[in-house]
């Protein structure tokens, strides 16, 4: 019996449907394998691996279409394919060319906006780093001329040694 998950197309997230299995064992539906070799490339959307001559080779072979897998997935979840098919139909009948293109494309960022954040945070991050290099350089010439006026200090005290004992 399959799972649930086994039966998802990685690409659209939805239930299998006519589902497409690579030499890689992992699958798309039909649907979204066509867009996959349409739009991009002809690799496996999920490791990469490239399919293209499995992808001529089973298509001239007319053997795209895992059957086995499929009539696993309708018997396992007949409501769900029903009503999964139901709504690729009623899509099909709108005559949305491209459901992809169709939809409306959210801009999550104005045009420059990102770069100019990633300086903000680079020249952020090089005045923290001057701001350490001052910080470190200040502590080093302390202990510098703390260290002078010890050695300094034990001379002197040296030298009056010597010179008591001279006395």
């Amino acid at each position: 019996m399959l799972s649930e998950s086994e039966c998802m197309c990685p690409v659209c997230i939805s239930l299998l449907i006519l589902p497409v299995t690579f030499p890689c064992n992992h699958s798309l539906c039909l649907k979204c394998y066509k867009e996959t070799v349409e739009k991009a490339n002809l690799s496996c959307p999920v490791c990469r691996k490239r399919i293209s001559v499995w992808a001529r080779k089973a298509a001239k072979e007319n053997k795209l279409i895992n059957m086995e897998k499929w009539t696993d997935i309708q018997e396992a979840f007949p409501e769900k394919v029903r009503r999964r098919l139901e709504a690729s139909d009623e899509s099909d009948s709108e005559d949305d060319e491209d459901d992809f293109e169709a939809k409306e494309r959210r801009q999550i960022s104005c045009p420059g906006e990102i770069r100019q954040e990633y300086e903000a945070a680079i020249q952020q991050i090089q005045q923290k780093k001057d701001e350490q290099a001052k910080k470190e350089e200040e502590a080093s010439k302390v202990n510098f001329e703390a260290l002078q006026q010890e050695e300094f200090l034990s001379e002197n005290v040296e030298i009056e040694e010597k010179a008591l004992m001279l006395e």
